[in-house]
């Protein structure tokens, strides 16, 4: 229907003019570049040693005095296989002892 009266925002506006709440569904990436998301802090950005910097979603709440929210990128696939596996042989050998 919208792509019928001409795009998003004249679907909005249509809505609107009718009496009806309306507001337009936008992607990820537009509303990450919008005054109040940029004003709440909503995304974040990361370093990635691949893919350069990222914008991702920030941690939704804050608290006063608490330090909340990504510090940097998920690691890459297999880059905590080691280390994981070492600390489930240990758990195991541990509790059949």
């Amino acid at each position: 229907w919208a792509t019928q009266v001409g795009g998003r925002d004249r679907a909005v506006r249509a809505l609107e003019d009718a009496g009806l709440p309306a507001g337009p569904v936008r992607a990820v990436r537009d509303v990450a570049r919008t005054e109040p998301a940029r004003s709440r802090g909503s995304f974040a950005q990361v370093p990635d040693p691949v893919l350069g910097t990222l914008t991702i979603v920030n941690t939704p709440f804050k608290m006063s005095y608490s330090r909340v929210g990504p510090e940097r990128a998920a690691p890459a696939l297999g880059a905590d296989t080691e280390p994981v596996a070492h600390f489930l042989a240990h758990r195991s050998r541990k509790q059949n002892t």
